[in-house]
């Protein structure tokens, strides 16, 4: 029997950087360069996309002109 597996993987760091906009580069080069090193991601477990969003310090996403 085939049965289709939904899955979500979540996360959360504090980063240093000059602005939130650096920040998110970051990461979504670090998850890049992860993604790449373990090919068995979307190959074996069909990753298809991988999002992220810099915070405030109450959890709320920062809206995109508050990244500068």
């Amino acid at each position: 029997m085939k049965t289709r597996v939904n899955w979500i993987i979540d996360g959360s760091l504090e980063i240093e950087a000059e602005t939130a906009s650096d920040a998110e580069q970051i990461v979504a080069d670090k998850l890049q360069h992860f993604i790449q090193s373990h090919p068995e991601l979307t190959n074996d477990l069909g990753a298809t996309a991988i999002q992220g969003q810099a915070i405030d310090e109450n959890g709320d996403p920062l809206a995109r002109s508050d990244l500068n």
